[in-house]
């Protein structure tokens, strides 16, 4: 991981170029390593700057793909890396963060074909073809139950109801072997979906349940500065701006997916050692 203050020198560096150049393109570099520095506003706001001058460059598409991406602006990540891939139809890491973002919102299709098309491009990848494995090992999420025609009554509330409808109780179910039923969780993307959903928590105010999580991802790797740096600043009560552009409910309901795969990979843990002992 590199260091703050080499990021910081870094950013000196190409800030200062970029005032003496305001036309050239090393505001892609700059936003990278805002990005890399965790400053992920700063990031966001360099590339649509330099972008507005140089549309068609995909790099800095790309940086601001990935910066979107760690804020939570999943939406609008997919959108950039989509013009990533219309500039330069062969590029795997688009293609990757594509599915990473597919089988983040439940898109298990889509996502494996974004994984097989990386794995034409790169035929080594050992990452993508253990996320490819992963993904193909995940139950389907059955679909959502079929509204009722207009004027209909409302369904009755309850697990017994549910199962005459079709629909999925909220609460986990037992199946054979005594193993509770839960959602389907891309394993390749659940880093990604911690400490986003850390982020996400720090930008709506839930300063509490955000150092909780940067502290279990710090445990687990030790030399994530930008990680420490995040949980330093929410212990040091700064405030965190709240995610620009992004609106209330698209935030519940990413912060609602998240918190199911964090819960469902929490059980999945347990069941593991459980049946280790």
């Amino acid at each position: 991981m590199p260091d703050p203050r080499e990021l910081a020198a870094e950013i000196a560096k190409y800030e200062a170029r970029l005032a003496k150049e305001p036309l050239s393109r090393i505001f892609a570099q700059l936003a990278d390593t805002y990005r890399k520095a965790g400053r992920l506003d700063d990031a966001i706001r360099s590339c649509r700057a330099g972008l507005r001058e140089h549309p068609t460059y995909a790099s800095a598409r790309m940086v601001l793909g990935r910066a979107l991406m760690e804020k939570g602006q999943l939406h609008e990540a997919e959108k950039e890396l989509g013009i990533v891939l219309e500039l330069t139809p062969g590029n795997a890491v688009a293609h990757r963060l594509l599915g990473d973002l597919a089988a983040a919102q439940g898109r298990r299709d889509e996502a494996q074909k974004r994984y097989e098309t990386v794995l034409q491009l790169t035929p080594l990848d050992r990452d993508t073809q253990e996320a490819l494995r992963r993904l193909k090992e995940q139950a389907p999420v059955p679909p959502p139950p079929a509204a009722g025609p207009p004027g209909a009554p409302p369904s009755p509330e309850g697990p017994a109801a549910a199962t005459r409808t079709g629909a999925v109780p909220e609460q986990p179910v037992e199946v054979p072997g005594g193993t509770p039923a839960e959602p389907a969780v891309p394993a390749a993307t659940l880093g990604l979906a911690t400490e986003t959903l850390g982020d996400l928590y720090a930008q709506q105010g839930f300063g509490e349940r955000a150092a909780e999580i940067y502290r279990q991802l710090l445990r687990q790797d030790p030399a994530r500065a930008d990680l420490r740096e995040k949980l330093e600043r929410l212990l040091s009560a700064e405030p965190t701006p709240a995610a620009a552009g992004v609106p209330g409910g698209q935030r519940a309901g990413t912060i609602a997916l998240l918190e199911r795969w964090r819960e469902a990979a929490r059980r999945r843990k347990g069941a593991q050692r459980g049946g280790g002992a």
